[in-house]
């Protein structure tokens, strides 16, 4: 489980609530955060106005949306990788993600 809060941290725990590995500082507020399918990737979004890509043990990889205003929320439809996010100023951002192991991931915008 990854819980991300507005102390700038994110944490990991085990379901008996056992901490794993070591807290991890943001630097802004987490909004939201969602296990990419698969489960060695997440998506975290805030107060930094954007949506990026971590590892699964919170390392940042890359930025997947620049939102403009506070992420709020961001899901992942699977079949087709989109992401989808919204934001503090109601707008909804979709983009395609394509992960290639060893290289940095590639995104296009989607117009909605």
């Amino acid at each position: 489980m990854a819980v991300a809060d507005w102390n700038q941290k994110l944490s990991f725990y085990q379901l008996n609530g056992r901490q794993v590995g070591k807290d991890r500082h943001l630097g802004y507020d987490p909004g939201c955060l969602r296990w990419y399918p698969g489960g060695e990737y997440l998506l975290i979004g805030g107060s930094n106005k954007e949506v990026g890509l971590y590892t699964k043990e919170g390392i940042y990889l890359t930025k997947i949306v620049d939102m403009g205003a506070w992420a709020w929320c961001v899901d992942v439809f699977p079949s087709q990788n989109y992401i989808i996010a919204g934001s503090h100023d109601g707008s909804i951002k979709v983009t395609q993600l394509k992960l290639q192991h060893g290289t940095r991931s590639v995104q296009r915008p989607i117009r909605v």
